[in-house]
């Protein structure tokens, strides 16, 4: 048995697959995505299939001077979760309330770089885009869902393979952590909590991590807020890491102090 299977974690950014592979008992996956956001568009006609049915008007109101947000390539796909229910099999005789199946937002649940939310001053949540959306007699009849919502993120496509993974992950009592960098996880985190209700998933059933509260660091994120992980993962506890560091600058302290006494008595012995 291996000894990565505490955690697994999903990121399309390899810097973030960096940072987190210094866990060692964290596998780390890195999902496709292009490299170049310029290179994103929702104006390919591969969009009009990804999106599968969610109105222009939707469009208009979530991305109405975007072009650079469809990555048609990126995002947790089938060869993910075969990934994923190899290591929920590869580990079954470990407690399960100990295993944490980690997934980046953008561009990994997603295909979509970035996520628009209502105006500050409305609602928190979804409830947030129906009173928007009053202002304008166009939108008013427009009623933005959940569901809509992550079609257009996920692409209608791939939302039954988002579901069958966090099913998986339910199922077999494996925690399942949302670690994202966007800034909507402090802004408004309920439009978050609103929209994985898509996957049967109620706030208690997953921990969502804001790494932009560490610089972005996604590995310090998980340092600071899943102890367990810097426990499986790093080896020590951040109290061991502290003790560690404190015994080291103490015997540092004890070498000085031993050296200049006998240093004092080479002199007394040299006089």
């Amino acid at each position: 048995m291996t000894e990565d299977l505490y955690g697994i974690f999903f990121d399309n950014d390899e810097k973030h697959i960096n940072e987190v592979r210094e866990c060692p008992q964290i596998r780390c996956i890195k999902v496709p995505g292009i490299k170049n956001i310029k290179e994103i568009s929702i104006d390919i006609p591969e969009f009009a299939s990804h999106k599968n049915g969610v109105p222009d008007l939707f469009i208009e109101v979530v991305a109405p001077k975007r072009k650079d947000l469809f990555d048609i390539g990126s995002g947790f796909n089938v060869e993910h979760y075969d990934i994923l229910y190899d290591w929920v099999v590869e580990g079954v005789s470990l407690p399960s309330n100990k295993r944490y199946a980690i997934f980046d937002f953008d561009r990994t649940i997603t295909q979509i770089e970035g996520f628009i939310s209502p105006p500050r001053g409305h609602s928190p949540g979804m409830a947030g885009f129906g009173q928007f959306l009053q202002k304008w007699d166009k939108y008013k009849s427009l009623d933005i869902t959940p569901l809509m919502m992550m079609t257009y993120l996920c692409g209608a496509d791939r939302l039954p393979i988002l579901q069958s993974a966090f099913d998986l992950c339910k199922d077999n009592g494996i925690n399942i952590v949302i670690l994202t960098n966007n800034s909507i996880c402090t802004i408004d985190p309920l439009l978050l909590y609103d929209v994985m209700s898509v996957f049967n998933l109620r706030k208690e059933d997953f921990i969502l991590l804001c790494s932009n509260q560490y610089r972005g660091d996604k590995k310090e994120t998980l340092k600071a807020n899943l102890a367990n992980i810097c426990r499986f993962a790093g080896g020590k506890t951040v109290r061991k890491m502290a003790l560690c560091r404190f015994r080291k600058t103490k015997l540092r302290r004890f070498r000085k102090k031993s050296l200049r006494k006998t240093r004092k008595n080479y002199k007394k012995s040299t006089n």
